[in-house]
């Protein structure tokens, strides 16, 4: 948020990450932590998401899963109160993200971070009214599911990310990622839908705007 307050090119968000949930409900600690997630989201115009949010059974078990579903359920009231953007964090937890969502109602605006899912969970998400993010993972040779999701994709609903240091894209899988290395999952992602490189670019850009409430900067999203 700091950051965000200094740098017009720059927007933040702000969620307490599901993996660490089960951890401040174990220390009694989780009700104060979403008190201060929410006065952070309500302080400024330059917070424009809540998030990431959401589920991940990849490094939570079942004992710590319902945490997890408490501060979900509590980031996407939050979220439709103050008018955020969600972005949702969903690992291997697919069809438990969908059950939350439509148990306590989408808000206008959703983000699927880092989406991860194939082509089926992809119209599930559409149909909730949700942005797709794609990172690196697109380029993956093994990733024919998730180029099948991009493919079910409406241009108008696709996102590109990072998740620096993470998920970096091909060639440079296993090196950390940043975000100068965007444009080789971008061209990446035309190739697959065969699509003008500098429509594909414009159209994300747009959709950026759109998913985060509005243009913000001189400097562009």
């Amino acid at each position: 948020m700091e950051v965000a307050e200094r740098f017009d090119a720059i927007v933040a968000g702000v969620a307490l990450h599901p993996n660490e949930a089960p951890g401040l409900a174990a220390t009694g600690r989780l009700e104060e932590a979403l008190a201060e997630i929410e006065r952070l989201a309500a302080s400024s115009d330059r917070v424009r998401a809540v998030g990431e949010t959401g589920l991940d059974y990849f490094r939570t078990d079942e004992a710590g899963r319902p945490a997890q579903y408490e501060s979900f359920r509590r980031h996407i009231d939050l979220a439709k109160r103050l008018g955020k953007t969600l972005v949702i964090h969903d690992r291997d937890a697919h069809d438990d993200v969908v059950r939350l969502l439509d148990e306590e109602g989408a808000p206008e605006r959703v983000v699927m971070h880092c989406f991860s899912g194939d082509a089926e969970f992809a119209r599930a998400c559409l149909d909730r009214g949700a942005w797709l993010s794609f990172a690196g993972t697109v380029t993956f040779k093994n990733a024919e599911p998730l180029r099948g999701a991009l493919r079910a994709a409406p241009r108008d609903r696709i996102l590109v990310e990072t998740d620096a240091p993470y998920l970096t894209p091909m060639p440079y899988r296993g090196r950390p990622n940043a975000s100068y290395l965007v444009p080789l999952t971008v061209r990446s992602m035309a190739e697959t839908l065969g699509a003008d490189i500098e429509e594909l670019c414009a159209t994300v850009e747009a959709n950026t705007d759109e998913a985060f409430g509005g243009s913000w900067g001189t400097q562009g999203a």
